[in-house]
């Protein structure tokens, strides 16, 4: 029996990778630079953005829970009714990819603020979800 593998599921996946490495990257490189600019990217900013990359791979895992069960609890401005596998992914993406651009582009303290606000409007969603009865699971 032959797969196919879903073309935008592979580009979510290797963006989430890209984002990930390029964090890595940037930590690695503002290393040394931290001590000598405050504003500098830090172990505390990698620590707020992995936090926010995990619940929005939450986020998007209940998502499409819902999509996949036809559950009713769902409403999203953004996603349609029922959004497609393909454009929940594809949202996902931009709004990791999107999200982690401002936050390495702005200086703390408001990269913080960026971040902790994010952070708990997509821990809101989690709970939200979760409390309806939605887990938050591996999708591929």
């Amino acid at each position: 029996m032959t797969t196919h593998t879903d073309p935008f599921l592979l580009l979510f996946w290797l963006l989430i990778a890209a984002v990930i490495c390029a964090l890595l990257v940037i930590l690695a490189g503002n290393a040394l630079a931290a001590a000598a600019d405050p504003g500098a990217w830090t172990w505390e900013d990698t620590a707020l953005q992995a936090t926010f990359t995990a619940l929005l791979l939450a986020d998007r895992s209940q998502t499409l829970q819902i999509r996949t069960e036809g559950r009713e609890e769902y409403f999203s401005v953004l996603l349609s009714e029922r959004p497609t596998h393909e454009r929940t992914n594809r949202l996902f993406a931009a709004y990791l990819i999107g999200h982690t651009a401002v936050a390495i582009a702005l200086d703390k303290p408001y990269r913080n603020l960026w971040q902790i606000g994010f952070i708990l409007f997509e821990t809101n969603n989690v709970r939200h979800n979760t409390k309806v009865g939605i887990e938050a699971r591996l999708h591929f």
